[in-house]
């Protein structure tokens, strides 16, 4: 649906994993066979990375992986928009005096595109 939309694909996913994995999708194709673009999350077969002694495991590496990327990629984009002179549209922290007025700006700019979280 997004591709069909003009959008591009972005994927953070373990390749480990993937390419050992048949995909359950009626496509037979795996979430890196159709991104647009695949950040690999070097995460390891099954993600877990604390052995349980029954057998199992916990310790999902790929959530740690991926907050990590996506705030690498969201600061690199930042920076991108200053270097061409360009404010990045960013909410600041409510708990700063600033916060409030700079955030309804943005709200009233972008509220339209933007889902609130839910309490």
């Amino acid at each position: 649906m997004a591709r069909a939309r003009g959008h591009k694909i972005v994927a953070i996913t373990s390749l480990e994993h993937s390419r050992r994995i048949t995909s359950r999708h009626p496509s037979g194709l795996r979430l890196f066979e159709v991104a647009d673009v695949v950040i690999d999350n070097c995460g390891r077969y099954g993600d877990a990375s604390v052995p349980l002694p029954d057998g199992a495991a916990t310790g999902p590496m790929s959530t740690v992986a991926g907050a990590l990327i996506v705030q690498l990629v969201v600061t690199q984009v930042c920076g991108r928009l200053l270097e061409r002179g360009i404010r990045p549209p960013v909410m600041v922290s409510n708990n700063v005096p600033e916060g409030d007025a700079h955030n309804e700006e943005l709200w009233a700019r972008f509220g339209a595109r933007i889902r609130p979280v839910e309490p």
